[in-house]
């Protein structure tokens, strides 16, 4: 997911650069940006919190005072320090759409790994429902529906996969959502969909480091499906099998009494 991260920072440094010709009341903010975003660039991360100081939390949000929001949660996870970075990031999502669903991300990142799944999901739900063409919705359903799954809602995660499926067109998380849902499918035994959907990960993307060993467990599969269904065998007819192998290889016509 180093692509999320790289989004991330691309989107924070257009956000701050945009912010540079503010009207004069805003001066302050300006400059903590600006010497803040610097201080990241050289790693210096305790310096860089510094810079940006206290902040008002009941205050409107402007966008300098949003963006230092955003740039204090991602200096607080620099700094190991996961609870800080997820109340900063919940200001940005409440208060500042240009960088709500990059917040949005990473507030879900630190639920998942606290297993908050009632507020991961309404995180989720409500980025899909105010940002439904955003690039980070489906790694954050695939978030969702991994947290799910862990928590042994496999229903749940099921529903959230196949949503994110229909919903997605062309998204380099595809072929790992479809890896999942395979695996989510096979879980639950829904074999016949499992082999399905690994079948349709190999096939579409033949190029994937997983497509070929997606493929040979999809084979493995309808395997095991066509040895379920293969109605039982008919006592009668195994032992007139039987009597014509032993017919076959003894010589004799008719088995002893």
């Amino acid at each position: 997911m180093g692509w999320v991260h790289g989004i991330v920072w691309a989107g924070m440094l257009l956000w701050v650069s945009l912010g540079m010709s503010a009207a004069a009341d805003t001066v302050p903010y300006e400059q903590r940006l600006a010497q803040a975003l610097g201080l990241m660039q050289q790693e210096a991360w305790p310096q860089a919190v510094e810079a940006i100081g206290e902040l008002p939390k009941g205050a409107a949000l402007t966008p300098e005072l949003a963006r230092l929001w955003f740039l204090r949660g991602a200096l607080a996870q620099k700094l190991q320090d996961p609870e800080t970075a997820r109340q900063a990031f919940e200001r940005v999502w409440q208060g500042y759409p240009p960088l709500a669903d990059y917040a949005a991300w990473e507030m879900g990142q630190y639920d998942a790994a606290h297993d908050l799944l009632p507020t991961l999901q309404k995180t989720v739900t409500t980025l899909a429902e105010r940002y439904p063409f955003s690039l980070l919705l489906p790694e954050s359903q695939l978030v969702l529906a991994r947290a799910q799954h862990r928590m042994g809602q496999s229903a749940p995660a099921r529903a959230t996969l196949e949503r994110l499926l229909r919903d997605t067109t062309d998204h380099p998380i595809l072929p790992e959502a479809l890896a999942f849902l395979g695996q989510v499918y096979e879980d639950r035994g829904e074999l016949d969909l499992a082999a399905q959907t690994l079948q349709r990960l190999g096939e579409t993307y033949p190029r994937e480091l997983r497509a070929g060993a997606a493929l040979r467990h999809s084979r493995e599969l309808f395997a095991r499906l066509l040895e379920t269904q293969r109605p039982p065998p008919d006592p009668e007819q195994l032992l007139a099998s039987m009597i014509a192998w032993w017919k076959a290889n003894s010589g004799r016509k008719s088995m002893p009494a």
